[in-house]
C-alpha cells in the first residue's frame, strides 16, 4: 500500500513518515562540511616515512657494528619491530681485530678494552617507535645480543656527542654482512613525537594489525578483531608509518559526517537542521581527536550511527501501509550495522540493547493498532483499513521477528566469526576458529570485568558531560616555554550544551508524549547508562558513543525553541552558538592536533578548570 502522511499526530493508528528527499542543496552542505573537515583531518596526521627492511632476531643472535675509526658514541637510535619489552646485552670495543690500529698506545688501550669490555643492559618498550639509547661511549664497534625468544629491529642509528650520524664500516648479523639495519637512516627523527612514533595506546593495536596482516598470534586479545583490521587496512596500504596506521581511522572520521547528515535528515526533515547537526559534530573535540589516532573507538562509534539511522526509518514506518520487505531492508542496515560494531568493539553491544528497546516499542505499537482496528474491523484510519490491520498484524508480526532473528543474531554471529578467521591466540595459536571465539570472549569478559586499576587520566561516567577530566593522549616538552600536545576531550559548548538538552528531550518524552524524543533518549542512553554499572576503569573517551546523540538533542531543543516562535533575533542568537564553537574548535585546535603552542597559552586561555591539563 502507498505510504500515507498522518493527518493526526495523536491518531491511534499511526501512517508510515514520508521523509523529506535528500535535495540538491544537502549534497552541496555534505560536500563543503566533509571536505573541510577531511583537509583539516589529514593534515599533519603523521609522517608517511614508511619503515621497510628488518632483522629478525632470536634469543643469542648477534648483530655486530663495526666504525673505520674510534668514535665517541653518544646515543644509539633504533626503529623497533613488531615485538614489545625485549632486552638486549650490548657490548662496546668487542672487535679483537687491531690490524687497522697503527697508534701503539691505542693497540694497548685497546687490549685493555678487549680484557674488559663493558655490557649494558637495554630494552625496547614498545612496537614500531623510534627511540633511543643513551651510551656515552668511546669505541669502535657495537655488539648487541637479543636476550628474548623473539625480537625485531627495522633500523639503527647511531650518533656523537654533537648529534651527527656516525655511518658503520660494516653491519653483520651473527656474521653475515646485512644492509638491512643501516639503509634508512634518514627517516631518523631528531625529536621523538605523534608525527614519527605511536602515541597513547596505538602501538598496542597498530602491533596487532600487523600481527593479523602476517598471520602470527596477538598479544592484544581485550578486544574482536575487525577494528584492528581497518587499522591493518591503512598499513597495508600507506606502509607502517603513523600515517598508514591512522589513515582509515581518520577516514571513518570524515565517513560519519555524511552518515549523521543523513540520519539528521531523516528526523528533522529540514535541510538547516541536517547541516547544523553535522556541523556541530564536526566541531566537537573528541570526534576530531577519536579519528586521528590508531585506535577502535572510532569504527564503532561510526556503526553506531548507521544502526540508528537504519532503526529510525523503521521506527517511523509500520507495515500496515508499507510493503513487509521494504520494512525488512531497514532492520538488515541495522543489523549489518549492529555486527560490525560489535565485531569492532564490545560497546556496540550497548547499542544492541537500544536497537532491541527501540523495537520492542514498534511492536507494542503495532499491537495497540491492531487491538484498535477490532474495536471497528470496517472503519478506517489514515487511509488505512482496519480489516487490513486485523488480517495482516499476526503473520507479518511472526515473520519480522523470525527475520530479526535473523538480522540480529544469525548475522552478527556471521559477521563477528568471520572477524576472527585470521586471528590466533598467543597462548593457543593453533586452535580451531570456534575454540579460539570461546576462549577469547572468555578472556575479554574476565579482562574488562576485573580491571580495577585507576590512574591519573581515569574519570567516572558522571563526569564525563561536563569534561571533568580530559586524558592527554601525547604531551612533548619542546623547550621551556613551547609545547605540543594532544588531548581528548570535548568540546565545552556542545557537550555542555548537551546537558539542558538531554533534559528537555527527557521532559518532551513525559509532557508532549513525544515519539522523536523518545527514540533520541534511547539512542544516547543505550550508549551512556551502561557506564553507571561498569566498575572497571573508564576514561572520558568512552563517552565518544554518546556524542552523535549529544549533538542531536542540541538541535532537537533548538528547533523546538526557533519554531516555537520564529524571529530574527533567536536566528542571530543560534548562530553566534555556531560561530563561538567554531571559535572554540580554533583555540583548542593546538592542543588537539599536537601543533606547536606557547605554554602560557595553554595555561592562560585553554586550562579552564584546574584539572585540565593539557600539556606538561
Amino acid at each position: 500500500m502507498s505510504q500515507i502522511k498522518s493527518k493526526s499526530k495523536n491518531s491511534s493508528i499511526q501512517a508510515s513518515k514520508v521523509f523529506s528527499k535528500m535535495t540538491k542543496l544537502d549534497y552541496i552542505w555534505i560536500v563543503v562540511i566533509t571536505l573541510i573537515y577531511a583537509i583539516i583531518a589529514f593534515r599533519d596526521l603523521g609522517s608517511t616515512n614508511a619503515m621497510e627492511s628488518y632483522v629478525k632476531m632470536k634469543q643469542g643472535d648477534e648483530i655486530e657494528v663495526l666504525f673505520n675509526k674510534k668514535v665517541q658514541l653518544d646515543s644509539i637510535y633504533y626503529y623497533s619491530g613488531w615485538v614489545e619489552q625485549v632486552d638486549f646485552d650490548v657490548k662496546f670495543n668487542f672487535n679483537k681485530d687491531d690490524s687497522g690500529i697503527k697508534d701503539e698506545e691505542e693497540k694497548k688501550d685497546n687490549e685493555l678494552k678487549n680484557n674488559e669490555d663493558k655490557i649494558n643492559k637495554y630494552r625496547i618498550e614498545n612496537a614500531f617507535t623510534w627511540s633511543l639509547w643513551s651510551v656515552e661511549e668511546k669505541t669502535d664497534s657495537v655488539l648487541i645480543e637479543a636476550l628474548d625468544k623473539e625480537s625485531s629491529i627495522y633500523e639503527l642509528v647511531f650518533f656523537d656527542e654533537n648529534k651527527k650520524i656516525i655511518k658503520p664500516k660494516s653491519v653483520r648479523i651473527n656474521g653475515k654482512k646485512i644492509n638491512a639495519l643501516s639503509d634508512e637512516a634518514k627517516y631518523c627523527p631528531t625529536k621523538f613525537t605523534f608525527r614519527e612514533n605511536p602515541y597513547f595506546d596505538e602501538h598496542i593495536y597498530v602491533t596487532a594489525a600487523y600481527d593479523l596482516i602476517h598471520g602470527r598470534p596477538t598479544n592484544e586479545w581485550t578486544h574482536p578483531p575487525l577494528g584492528k583490521w581497518f587499522i591493518a587496512l591503512g598499513m597495508m596500504i600507506f606502509g607502517i608509518c603513523p600515517f598508514g596506521m591512522r589513515a582509515t581511522g581518520t577516514l571513518f572520521g570524515v565517513i560519519m559526517l555524511p552518515c549523521i547528515y543523513v540520519f539528521a535528515k531523516k528526523i528533522f526533515d529540514k535541510t538547516s537542521y541536517a547541516t547544523l547537526t553535522c556541523g556541530l559534530f564536526a566541531l566537537d573535540f573528541m570526534h576530531f581527536v577519536q579519528s586521528r589516532i590508531a585506535v577502535i573507538d572510532v569504527y564503532v562509534v561510526t556503526f553506531i550511527i548507521l544502526m540508528y539511522y537504519f532503526m529510525y526509518q523503521y521506527y517511523k514506518t509500520s507495515f500496515y501501509d508499507t510493503k513487509l520487505g521494504k520494512t525488512w531492508i531497514m532492520l538488515l542496515g541495522a543489523g549489518i550495522s549492529m555486527g560490525l560494531g560489535i565485531a569492532c568493539k564490545w560497546t556496540g553491544c550497548y547499542a544492541a540493547v537500544g536497537l532491541a528497546v527501540i523495537f520492542f516499542i514498534i511492536v507494542y505499537k503495532r499491537r495497540k493498532e491492531y487491538k484498535y482496528a477490532l474495536q471497528d474491523r470496517e472503519g478506517e484510519t489514515n487511509g488505512i483499513k482496519h480489516s487490513y490491520i486485523i488480517e495482516v498484524y499476526k503473520p507479518y508480526l511472526r515473520k519480522t521477528i523470525l527475520f530479526c532473528c535473523v538480522v540480529f543474531i544469525l548475522i552478527p554471529l556471521i559477521i563477528y566469526t568471520i572477524s576472527y578467521a585470521p586471528f590466533r591466540l598467543q597462548d593457543n595459536p593453533d586452535a580451531g576458529i570456534i575454540e579460539r571465539i570461546v576462549e577469547n570472549q572468555k578472556d575479554m569478559f574476565n579482562f574488562h570485568s576485573t580491571l580495577k586499576l585507576e590512574n591519573g587520566h581515569s574519570s567516572k561516567w558522571y563526569s564525563w558531560p561536563v569534561i571533568w577530566k580530559p586524558i592527554y593522549y601525547s604531551s612533548t616538552i619542546l623547550s621551556s616555554t613551547q609545547r605540543q600536545g594532544i588531548n581528548a576531550m570535548g568540546n565545552p559548548l556542545i557537550w555542555w550544551v548537551g546537558i539542558p538538552a538531554f533534559i528537555y528531550v527527557v521532559i518532551n518524552i513525559f509532557k508532549k508524549k513525544e515519539k522523536k524524543a523518545l527514540f533520541i533518549a534511547i539512542s544516547y542512553l543505550s550508549q551512556y547508562l551502561p557506564w553507571i554499572f561498569i566498575s572497571r576503569m573508564t576514561f572520558i573517551y568512552h563517552y565518544f558513543a554518546s556524542t552523535p546523540f549529544v549533538v542531536i538533542m542540541i538541535v532537537y531543543m533548538f528547533k523546538d525553541w526557533l519554531e516555537e516562535e520564529e524571529n530574527k533575533r533567536k536566528k542571530a542568537y543560534l548562530i553566534g552558538y555556531v560561530v563561538l564553537t567554531v571559535i572554540l574548535f580554533i583555540m583548542f585546535y593546538p592542543v588537539l592536533s599536537g601543533q606547536t603552542v606557547s605554554a602560557e597559552y595553554v595555561k592562560n586561555w585553554l586550562s579552564w578548570l584546574s584539572q585540565w591539563n593539557l600539556v606538561v
